[in-house]
């Protein structure tokens, strides 16, 4: 496997311990897509203090001339006992080893190296197990100790100044993961809820939940040939980091090391078409040895296949009308036939010649062998089953036995299981099932199936019996008690009729109707507002002339009104000079009176005239008083009058950029109108097209709805299979009545089916098809190459089809460099749009929006962003996380998005306005990876608190944690209707929850017995 960093020497052997898509929950352990933001002290503590004494590694002592190359000498020990824990994705502590950029920017408990100075260094003291022991020892990823003489680098390379570049142009050298490295980092469900899938390790796991078996882990040929591997079932060279099924389920793509994989699963895959001339076919069998193929025809003729060599080997001639019954004796020597011409006759199957025949009171509807005994039970038009004993050797007349009596219509088909020796069981046109006892020929019981009877079946083991109507109905019973079939895992059976796949794509595109028309209601309301913001912007136009006009008329008046107070003020300014100059002459000629007075203190003239000067000095004093008063006065009024033409002035700015602005507002409605009509047109318009999806759909579906004419189980019983008008073969569970697939092909109704003994399917209509049952998923396209940069230049974190299936996200970039982001046409793999700058570290999560419209993406970055798909434009971005963001959902209203942090919270951002509308803190540790449920504000999340949980997103509360996960859980997906949520993590189990009740249905854990391929053959 290959790590975050760069060797630059062919030479160097690369072991890549981690993924970096993970949180971090185990500092042994680097995981998928999210990370675990432990203390670097922390770690210490775990790991234990030693001392100096007893285990510190001697560090050898290295001489040379040249200096230490980083990349070639020092990356390589750091890559396989470090980065596991010290990756820019896992940075346990804040320390990131990756390159000597990172190591100076040191951690949370301070600088990993002192340049020049290895002894005062962090790294070098842990290394050396000088104050802590690192690796710790029991890690679970094969870290191992720094040896003396790596010791000895690493102290020179401090010691020359801990310098150096990592180019990442060396060619990568391959090698096997540690054993125990298989916890599930990413988990994907198909849309219909019909398949899981899971990493372990480079592996993918592909499983079917209805039955809860595990269907494949996926190879990858290229792998195989490369001579890394000799075993089937590796996927990637690396850990697999992200999985995801197309919208239609038929795509799984897997994301590694610079490479994203598509794998397809085939449909209707005949394997062969054993005829095609046209004639109907009435009735079926495959031997029990599995070699043969019998085929009943309307024209009498029998043929028999060879399997193996898918011709035909006998066409066995003797009915004078349609064979309608066929079945092998359990050795497979010899074949039963029965027809409308009222005979039953016995076929020798190794030369096709005719053995013992016997004509019938009436036409033969059903014929069965019964166990061992040479015993043959037939079902008649007229009513009636009759008993017969076949000749020893086929060649002597046929016994007849009891006739059984009891239906009121022609008895339609005959079930007899080993696992029910003793009994038989029938079905009528009178709409009954009825189980017989063959040693009395008594009835046991009836069952009401509610319409004509079509087809009949009895389960292997006994246990079971499948029925089939003009209902169109397939029901189960219990063949203990005759009660409808109760499904081990408890829940209810649906309705087993139709087209699965049609049925499934009828929910798919309501749910889609649902969200486009919830689009038309808000586009319909968004025109309504529009509409609405131009009639009170006009209004406000209106209101702001009429203030602009009273303002300026106000001015006006004002700036008149201030005219008075001017002159007033000039009045009184004056009449207070000319007082003051009149003052002024006063006070002087009372000064030279009164000096005159008091030079010639005898004289009274004097004296008098002293007194009056005084007087009318004294007068002239208060006068000026009393003016310089009403000049101020005069003052105050004029500036009282000039403030309110200043105010005036400025409310009629006010008001004329009030006016200015109503106007602009009514441009800027108006121009809002048309853009709004479009998108309101244009949803409208997808939704006529939805709607017409929708009624067509359920046409189909309708259409699909037909009698169904034959039953048949496997072998081993677990499955049932079904045939009839609609021109399709279904399987389905028997246990739980869940479909498991339908084959489409032929263009006649099937009239009858068999399972061969290797769960081989064959069925006839008009031809005779034997199909693949189980087809393989194969690698379909591969989409850049480890060695290759440019393509893709890191590990694909994260993944998203478009609603469509047309296009394919992709998320990584470099730890702590870049944030790549890039989108593919699925249909040939080239590249449709980059978006380089996206983020500035790695891309964790991915989602293309209900819409279609916009890419909402999660990072490292700490950043939640949405991208315009049209152009690449970024249209929000949400900032809010204190670390790294490790997934991102929108929900199906296309208003809301939800993100998952490292920081242990859940946020919830409206799209629409770009705010925060509220944060959970719900989980112990981080939130690893959650999805929305549809349209509703309920989200399912994983945490490595060891718990999945259901949050509501409008109140933040937990709903429910469901029950099962022990560990770390690193990713989770739910089918489209919200109904199954799957789950993995740490312990390497996968776990299938019904979501609402909480109940698990299954858990998948890793095969044991055999080791995982990347720890069987990779670099071997």
């Amino acid at each position: 496997m290959q790590t975050g960093a760069r060797a630059n020497a062919a030479a160097t052997q690369r072991t890549l311990p981690s993924h970096t898509n993970l949180p971090p929950g185990d500092p042994a352990v680097n995981a998928s897509r999210k990370r675990i933001a432990s203390s670097l002290c922390s770690l210490f503590l775990l790991a234990g203090t030693v001392s100096a004494q007893d285990d510190t590694i001697p560090v050898a002592e290295i001489k040379r001339d040249t200096p230490v190359d980083f990349e070639k000498e020092i990356l390589p020990v750091l890559t396989k006992n470090c980065l596991a824990c010290h990756n820019a994705q896992t940075a346990e502590g804040s320390l990131v080893l990756e390159t000597p950029q990172t190591i100076a920017k040191g951690g949370d408990s301070g600088e990993a190296v002192v340049a020049g100075n290895s002894a005062e260094s962090l790294l070098m003291q842990a290394a050396t197990h000088e104050i802590m022991i690192m690796p710790p020892e029991d890690n679970k990823v094969g870290a191992a100790n720094f040896t003396s003489e790596q010791l000895g680098l690493l102290k020179r390379w401090i010691d020359e100044g801990a310098q150096g570049e990592v180019t990442g142009r060396a060619a990568i050298e391959w090698q096997s993961l540690p054993p125990g490295m298989n916890p599930i980092y990413a988990v994907a469900v198909s849309p219909d809820g019909q398949y899981a899938a899971c990493s372990r390790a480079n592996q993918i796991f592909v499983y079917h939940l209805a039955s809860g078996k595990l269907l494949t882990r996926l190879t990858d040929p290229a792998l195989l040939d490369s001579g890394l591997y000799e075993k089937q079932g590796v996927a990637h060279l690396d850990l697999v980091q992200s999985l995801t099924f197309s919208p239609d389920g038929s795509l799984l793509a897997s994301g590694g090391f610079r490479q994203v994989k598509l794998w397809r699963r085939p449909t209707d895959v005949q394997q062969a078409k054993l005829a095609d001339d046209g004639g109907a076919v009435r009735a079926l069998a495959v031997s029990p040895d599995g070699k043969w193929a019998a085929v009943g025809e309307v024209d009498g003729a029998i043929k028999l296949w060879n399997l193996a060599e898918r011709k035909v080997a006998h066409t066995l001639a003797g009915h004078s009308g349609a064979v309608t019954a066929i079945g092998f004796l359990p050795d497979s020597s010899k074949l039963i036939s029965g027809g409308e011409d009222k005979t039953l006759r016995v076929w020798n199957v190794a030369d096709g010649q005719a053995g013992a025949q016997v004509e019938t009171p009436a036409p033969v509807t059903a014929a069965i062998v019964l166990g061992d005994a040479g015993q043959v039970a037939s079902g008649h038009a007229d009513h009636k089953v009759r008993l017969w004993t076949l000749p020893a050797d086929g060649a002597g007349e046929w016994t007849a036995g009891a006739e059984i009596a009891g239906h009121a219509g022609p008895v339609t088909a005959l079930a007899a299981s080993p696992g029910a020796a003793g009994q038989l069981v029938s079905a009528s046109a009178d709409g009954t099932v009825r189980q017989w006892n063959l040693a009395d020929q008594k009835q046991i019981r009836e069952i009401q199936h509610g319409a004509p009877v079509t087809a009949l079946a009895m389960r292997p083991d006994g246990k079971q019996i499948a029925s089939a109507g003009e209902d169109n109905l397939i029901k189960l019973w219990n063949a203990a008690d005759g009660q409808p079939w109760a499904s081990p895992d408890k829940q209810p059976i649906a309705e087993m009729k139709g087209d699965f796949r049609a049925q499934f794509q009828v929910a798919s595109l309501e749910r889609e109707l649902a969200a486009v028309t919830g689009r038309v209601a808000d586009h319909k309301q968004a025109l309504a507002d529009a509409e609405a913001k131009i009639i009170e912007t006009a209004g406000k136009v209106t209101a702001t002339q009429t203030a602009k006009d009273e303002a300026a008329k106000a001015l006006k008046e004002k700036q008149d009104a201030v005219k008075a107070p001017t002159d007033a003020k000039a009045a009184a300014d004056k009449a207070l000079a000319d007082a003051k100059a009149a003052a002024k002459t006063a006070a002087d000629m009372a000064a030279e009176a009164k000096s005159a007075a008091d030079k010639d203190a005898e004289n009274a003239d004097l004296a008098k005239a002293s007194e009056d000067a005084k007087k009318m000095s004294a007068a002239a004093a208060a006068n000026v008083t009393e003016l310089e008063k009403k000049a101020q006065e005069a003052d105050a009024a004029l500036k009282k009058a000039q403030q309110e033409v200043t105010a005036a002035d400025a409310a009629q700015t006010a008001a004329v950029q009030a006016a200015a602005a109503a106007v602009a507002g009514v441009k800027k409605a108006v121009n809002a109108i048309p853009p709004a009509e479009q998108t309101l047109k244009e949803s409208e318009t997808l939704l006529a097209s939805v709607q017409a999806d929708v009624e067509a759909a359920k046409a189909a579906a309708a259409a699909a709805e037909k009698p169904v004419r034959t039953l048949t189980y496997s072998a081993d019983g677990s499955q049932l299979a079904s045939g009839g008008d609609n021109q399709l073969v279904r399987t389905w569970i028997s246990d739980t009545g869940a479909p498991v697939d339908v084959f489409a092909g032929h263009e006649a109704p099937v009239t009858a089916a068999a399972f061969g003994p290797d769960g081989t399917l064959v069925s006839g209509a008009g031809d005779v098809v034997l199909w693949n049952a189980a087809p393989s998923w194969t690698l379909e396209r591969t989409i850049g190459s480890a060695d290759d940069p440019n393509t893709l230049v890191d590990r694909v974190t994260a993944l998203a089809f478009s609603h469509d299936g047309k296009l394919l996200a992709t998320g990584g970039g470099e730890p702590s460099r870049s944030g790549e982001l890039k989108i593919f046409d699925v249909a040939d793999g080239s590249l449709v749009r980059s978006l380089p700058e996206a983020h500035s570290d790695t891309v964790f999560g991915l989602e293309f929006s209900p819409d279609g419209k916009y890419l909402a993406s999660s990072a490292a970055d700490r950043f939640v962003k949405v991208f315009e798909l049209a152009d690449g434009s970024l249209e929000r971005s949400f900032e809010g996380h204190t670390h790294h963001v490790l997934d991102v959902s929108w929900k199906g209203d296309g208003k809301v998005l939800a993100s998952a942090g490292a920081d242990n919270v859940i946020k919830v951002w409206d799209f629409v306005t770009g705010d925060q509308r509220r944060t959970s803190q719900a989980f112990g540790k981080e939130v690893t990876s959650l999805e929305f449920i549809g349209a509703t504000p309920k989200l399912v999340a994983s945490s490595g608190d060891k718990t999945v949980r259901l949050v509501n997103t409008d109140d933040g509360k937990l709903e429910r944690t469901y029950s099962g996960s022990q560990d770390f859980m690193y990713s989770t997906g739910l089918s489209a209707d919200g109904r199954l949520a799957v789950s993995g993590g740490q312990d390497s189990t996968l776990f299938v929850w019904l979501v609402e009740g909480g109940q698990l249905l299954k858990s998948f854990a890793a095969p044991q017995g055999e080791q995982p391929a990347s720890e069987q053959t990779a670099g071997n």
